[in-house]
């Protein structure tokens, strides 16, 4: 510990008694967690930013049936600390960012654990000295060496209902930013896993336990509720530059030396966070639920639920405040109107964000390794210079970091196991607030580092590295050998004339494509799904798996069954899950109990032809079993109508105006459910059925009709995102040559335009 911030263990419980005793409230939440932990830390910031020198009061109660005589403790820090880790074991299996290391090592130790009383006081031995407690490191099967987790032994255990209190002093080095924390070059500091924290006592695979798992490549965190008291010394240069997931108590104290002395305090919240840069500009904006209504969604909501439009609408001020880089100032707006949009939505739909402040930080350029992730009270986003305001940069990251308050702030999911009851909940949620309170995305190409709207039917020309920047002369690129450095020279800089004719065209170039925020996530769909989302998900296959069954596949099914099941039951079913959950740690087991409660009854179809669908069955294939969802057309025919010649018994003949029709289905995956289709007919008329799904193949015949069949729409509503292949779901008779003719004349102009650019600069 830096001399300048040492003081006896004696000295600083009776410090932080004092801390206790004179602690003021924040203010009443509406809802408020069990608080099974209470942290109360003084620590100081030192060595420009890369050490974080504490003292923390850690009282954990027991609200469990079990006893135990052991505390188990996260230090998640040092993940970073060296190879032998875990994570960094399972970076190098999974060749997380091409292998790259971390350029200096981070580490935390563990300078003492010592035994307090409730009130604060050293618990003394028999030779009057503090009761030190006897604490190690928890070896791990993959890595023996890890110290990602440590076990205190208690003199006695603490029974159901009991309460104990530690103190750890600790020093945490942090390293440059490299996966979720770390410093940039200029101060930047973004302190997250920062300091030893509890892990869940709790009934786990059939007998109670601590769930403390290491910190693992694939996964994230968990941890019960808790109230946070930080006195935290910041060099003076961090005046008005930093912000956390407390609320902070009146302005910096200032010390003797000019050093700044913050006081910020966050309850009912699993984890705190917080970030510093004495460059950034710190901006505070109020939020109001009367600058953000959406009538017709307030009504729908409150309908949906059997409330008045003044229960589910949001209301109250929350502080947002903006940690901004100084060069990103021309997206202040949009990261301040991403977020109040995603606190009035979520707000609306799932229940009141609860707490009285927001931070969003916008990570350095050279910390960008911290971006986009979430915390209690605080995320971080990040974005591209020369963004196009008709692409979600920084307004996607930045609703769906906001979108975790509720998934994993406010629902608290174990994301060692499940990660995807956040991060696919979370997924689902983003992409409804973007679809509602943005403009679609447009599609983009980048020229010399700005967004330009169009779509090239491929990638050619534009600016790239590797063979396409050769290929175009634009750039070459000479990788490392042998000892030489590598190369990479730009041959050929755009100037204003070659990007009008870049942009120029309709001709060769589709520049009002719009991608609509939902049914991108189909994108999910370039990876193969060869693992059920039930996979504990540190044990997925390789890294392109934790985005498909954490993310995109899990969303994807929420969609799906929303769409099936109808807004208003979808709206109480997932009202009703965050409502009972929130401050709490729900298993998939009580997920499906809520969907079974609220969506049993839901029909594909009318309700007087309907088919119900199967919720366990279908949550069975969708879940726990690796089922392919893809219902198409097989096949289509109007054949002649044929009918006895009655001059000759032994002729037919062809009637005139009937045809028989055959429309022929299949289910090409295994996934069985109800779906829809349409049929289109020559008299102008449209016609819906249900087929239930559960055989291979469907068939509809109609003999002697006197309309044809001009087209077959399987699943016309989309309503099962999930289903793989909808190339195969429309079947039409009579082609449309106007539409074939104009793609095939953009791909020849497209093509002519190519042949030109080669032929000009050979």
């Amino acid at each position: 510990m830096h001399p300048r911030f040492q003081r006896s263990l004696a000295g600083w419980a009776s410090i932080l008694l004092l801390i206790g005793m004179g602690r003021s409230a924040v203010g009443q939440l509406p809802e408020a967690s069990p608080k099974t932990i209470e942290y109360q830390m003084e620590c100081q910031l030192l060595d420009e930013g890369k050490v974080v020198d504490g003292l923390m009061r850690a009282t954990w109660r027991n609200q469990t049936e079990a006893s135990t005589n052991e505390l188990h403790w996260h230090v998640y820090n040092n993940a970073f600390s060296g190879r032998d880790s875990v994570w960094m074991k399972e970076a190098h299996q999974y060749q997380y960012s091409g292998g790259r290391l971390p350029r200096e090592y981070s580490n935390t130790e563990i300078e003492a654990v010592v035994l307090i009383d409730l009130a604060g006081n050293s618990m003394r031995g028999e030779d009057g000295t503090p009761l030190s407690l006897r604490w190690s490191w928890v070896p791990q099967s993959k890595a023996p060496n890890d110290r990602t987790v440590f076990k205190v032994e208690l003199p006695r255990s603490v029974a159901p209902g009991e309460s104990v209190s530690v103190l750890v002093e600790f020093q945490a080095r942090l390293a440059p930013a490299y996966r979720r924390n770390g410093w940039g070059s200029e101060g930047y500091v973004h302190a997250a896993q920062w300091y030893p924290k509890l892990g869940v006592f709790e009934r786990l695979e059939g007998r109670w336990q601590w769930n403390c798992l290491p910190y693992r490549m694939l996964v994230e965190f968990y941890s019960d509720y808790a109230d946070f008291d930080l006195k935290m010394i910041f060099p003076k240069e961090y005046r008005g530059k930093v912000v956390a997931s407390g609320t902070a108590q009146g302005d910096p104290e200032v010390m003797q030396d000019g050093s700044l002395r913050y006081h910020f305090i966050a309850n009912d919240v699993h984890d705190f966070a917080w970030s510093a840069d004495p460059k950034a500009r710190v901006i505070q904006r109020t939020w109001r639920e009367e600058d953000y209504r959406d009538v017709d969604e307030e009504e729908k909501v409150a309908r949906a639920l059997g409330r008045t439009v003044e229960e589910v609408r949001p209301s109250g001020d929350i502080e947002m405040f903006l940690l901004l880089q100084p060069e990103h100032a021309e997206f202040e707006d949009r990261y301040f109107e991403a977020t109040a949009q995603a606190i009035y939505y979520m707000g609306l739909w799932y229940g009141k964000y609860p707490y009285d402040t927001i931070s969003i930080v916008d990570p350095a350029h050279d910390a960008r390794w911290t971006g986009g992730m979430e915390y209690p009270r605080l995320f971080t986003g990040g974005v591209h210079k020369g963004a196009h305001e008709r692409v979600h940069d920084p307004e996607g990251v930045t609703v769906h970091e906001y979108g975790h308050q509720y998934w994993y702030g406010l629902v608290g999911t174990d994301e060692f196991r499940h990660a995807w009851m956040d991060e696919g909940f979370c997924v689902f949620s983003t992409q409804r607030v973007l679809q509602k309170a943005f403009q679609p995305e447009l599609s983009t190409y980048r020229v010399a580092g700005h967004d330009r709207l169009g779509r090239a039917p491929i990638g050619w020309p534009c600016d790239g590295g590797g063979l396409r920047g050769l290929s175009t002369l634009r750039r070459l690129d000479v990788p490392e050998f042998a000892g030489v450095p590598g190369l990479s020279v730009e041959l050929f800089r755009p100037d204003s004339i070659t990007r009008y004719f870049a942009e120029m065209p309709s001709v060769s170039y589709w520049p009002t494509v719009q991608d609509d925020a939902i049914l991108g996530l189909r994108r999910s769909y370039r990876t193969d799904f060869y693992q059920p989302i039930a996979t504990n998900s540190g044990d997925l296959f390789e890294w392109n798996m934790r985005g498909v069954n954490t993310y995109s596949r899990p969303a994807m099914t929420l969609e799906s069954m929303a769409r099936i099941m109808g807004e208003e039951r979808w709206m109480r079913l997932i009202r009703a899950y965050h409502e009972r959950f929130r401050f709490g740690h729900p298993r998939p087991a009580d997920w499906l109990a809520v969907v079974t409660e609220f969506a049993t009854g839901a029909k594909v179809g009318d309700e007087e032809d309907g088919i119900q669908v199967d919720w366990v069955g279908f949550w069975r294939q969708a879940y726990r079993g690796n089922e392919i969802v893809d219902f198409g057309v097989h096949r289509v025919a109007n054949l002649p109508h044929l009918i006895e010649n009655p001059s000759d018994e032994s002729r037919v003949r062809v009637h005139p105006s009937k045809w028989d029709v055959h429309i022929e289905l299949r289910r090409f995956g295994s996934f069985t459910v109800p779906v829809e289709y349409e049929l289109i007919w020559s008299d102008g008329m449209r016609t819906r059925h249900v087929w239930d799904g559960s055989s291979e193949t469907h068939a509809l015949r109609e003999l002697g009709s006197n309309r044809r069949i001009i087209q077959v729409i399987v699943d016309p509503q989309r309503k099962l995102v999930l289903d793989r292949n909808w190339l195969n779901n429309t079947y039409t008779v009579e082609v449309r040559e106007d539409l074939a003719a104009e793609a095939g004349a953009r791909a020849l102009l497209w093509a002519e335009s190519v042949l030109h650019y080669f032929g000009g600069i050979g």
